[in-house]
């Protein structure tokens, strides 16, 4: 073999190593930043200035098995997903639950004159979503009218509304601590159960929800759908 073929070999081999070297560390660089990015993502909960009805009733599509829904008076997002509420009991044996403030509560009365509600604004509207469910009712089937089930609420930590999908997903409308502001004023957040960094978030505000809902002192009502 020439000498020079030799010395090439001898030489250039350190430096093939040194090249093969800079290209892990650059693959393992690059993976690093790449569960970086993941990371900052998953931390990153979506976030809206208002309640965001359109993309409520997106995420309420997109049941399979349950929908949960929290609020105050709730009217809005039980009118506006009628059908799908419908929809999912009927067609695939699917479960709803509504927990809706008791309009005779202290926690009502308080929030009325939080909202400076003088005129009766909240109650109109619970007496809506009671309306609009008693018209859902009527058009369950009969032997699945046990799947939709309607509870009232005399307490709540907190003045926040939430819709719950499949225990996966949920929208968070926390309203914002200043009198006079309205629920749907203030901010609105997603968040991602399957997410990790959302999880805790997550876990947190469901926990409040399966608290409330299993209170000995929430009422579960039976509403008469006969005309």
């Amino acid at each position: 073999m020439d000498i020079d073929v030799i010395l090439a070999i001898v030489f250039g081999i350190p430096t093939l190593i040194g090249l093969i070297y800079a290209l892990w560390e650059l693959m393992r660089e690059n993976e690093r930043l790449k569960k970086e990015i993941t990371t900052i993502k998953e931390e990153t909960i979506e976030e809206y200035p208002s309640r965001d009805l359109r993309k409520i009733v997106e995420l309420l599509s997109k049941a399979t098995q349950e929908i949960s829904i929290l609020g105050l008076v709730g009217w809005e997002p039980i009118h506006e997903a009628r059908s799908i509420i419908i929809d999912l009991i009927n067609n695939h044996n699917g479960k709803v639950r509504i927990l809706i403030a008791n309009p005779s509560s202290r926690y009502f009365q308080n929030r009325e004159l939080r909202e400076k509600d003088y005129v009766g604004r909240l109650r109109l509207e619970h007496n809506s979503a009671i309306t609009e469910l008693k018209g859902i009712l009527s058009e369950i089937n009969p032997k699945k009218k046990k799947n939709l089930i309607i509870k009232l609420y005399n307490d709540l930590p907190g003045d926040f509304s939430l819709q719950i999908v499949d225990n996966k997903e949920m929208y968070v409308n926390e309203r914002i601590e200043r009198e006079g502001v309205k629920g749907y004023e203030s901010p609105m957040y997603k968040v991602n159960r399957e997410r990790l960094a959302q999880r805790i978030t997550f876990e947190y505000f469901k926990k409040i929800f399966e608290d409330t809902w299993n209170n000995k002192n929430t009422e579960e009502i039976t509403l008469n759908t006969q005309q």
